[in-house]
């Protein structure tokens, strides 16, 4: 039997504050220094537009496609609410929410 050694879970996490709009969706997050780690843009149902990065380069979205939401540093996105990556979809604790469908 050969033990394969296995990764240490969560060796890059850092502690980062959320900056929320009126609505309650996460638009910004920054570091313990206050510097900007990403910014975040939906559209009008909770899709994701566009991820920045602190520096405000475009990280994925724009030119008329989607962000992919696996590549925010968070969970808590549209509205507060925790985007599951495995079902692409919201966890709206009474119901799973699709906000390419609006379903």
């Amino acid at each position: 039997m050969k033990i394969v050694p296995q990764p240490k879970p969560f060796t890059n996490l850092q502690a980062l504050n959320c900056s929320f709009d009126s609505h309650g969706s996460v638009r910004i997050l920054t570091d313990m220094a206050a510097a900007i780690s990403q910014m975040f843009l939906y559209d009008a149902w909770g899709q994701m537009l566009a991820i920045f990065n602190g520096a405000g380069v475009l990280q994925s979205g724009g030119n008329g496609s989607y962000a992919d939401a696996t590549l925010a540093a968070t969970i808590l996105l549209y509205s507060g609410e925790q985007f599951d990556i495995r079902i692409g979809q919201q966890y709206l604790r009474e119901r799973i929410y699709d906000a390419r469908t609006g379903l």
